[in-house]
């Protein structure tokens, strides 16, 4: 387990939120961010020495950037009580704290049940769950598998499918790619697709390019 998680529930529809540094269960699942820092402008809340202390009693969800609060409830979802993001979880400006959580790295990702890859937030005040344009003109086709299911086919012109895998702000980032490639299982969120992949299946599965949210 990473020294540090974001706990994360939920009371009366509110988020509780606060940094675990002495987490019981230590096979407890937890979910890791990966995703755009903000451009060194950025006033986004981070972890720091003397917030600590602070941060282990309670986070305000005002305090997360977008991406943050989007991963939070990804992680919920899921249903699961963990949240690893670099930001609040390593201590910021302590260069022998950060040397070590980085030392970390192929554990962090590697032992998250789930690595959420905020691929279309160009910075984390972007944010990623927000709803997508209609991208092109779809078809639907009722479809019944060999089992009975029934189910439906979208169908689309092959041109503009090309052209839907387009580069996202997070493929420009070096360590994002190591990330993904240390992580068990993605949950990828892009401009046009939601897409799920697994270390043994590298096809992966998408949610198509249907607008939508997500």
């Amino acid at each position: 387990m990473p020294l540090r998680l974001i706990e994360i529930s939920r009371v009366d529809d509110r988020w509780q939120l606060k940094i675990n540094t002495n987490t019981k269960e230590k096979t407890a699942k937890y979910c890791a961010l990966s995703y755009c820092w903000d451009p060194l402008q950025s006033t986004s809340f981070r972890l720091r020495v003397n917030t600590l202390d602070t941060l282990k009693i309670n986070i305000h969800w005002t305090q997360l950037s977008k991406t943050i609060q989007d991963a939070v409830t990804t992680t919920y979802e899921l249903s699961m009580r963990y949240l690893w993001a670099d930001s609040f979880c390593i201590l910021q400006y302590n260069e022998e704290d950060k040397a070590h959580e980085i030392s970390l790295m192929p554990q962090i990702y590697g032992q998250a049940t789930v690595t959420i890859v905020a691929s279309r937030s160009e910075a984390s005040d972007a944010g990623y769950l927000h709803s997508r344009p209609k991208l092109c003109e779809s078809f639907q086709i009722p479809f019944r598998s060999s089992a009975g299911e029934l189910g439906f086919v979208y169908l689309l012109e092959a041109k503009e499918a090309h052209n839907y895998y387009k580069s996202e702000p997070l493929d420009l980032r070096a360590w994002a790619m190591q990330e993904r490639l240390l992580s068990p299982r993605v949950l990828e969120f892009g401009t046009s697709q939601t897409r799920w992949k697994r270390r043994e299946n590298t096809a992966g599965h998408s949610d198509g390019w249907i607008s939508g949210t997500g």
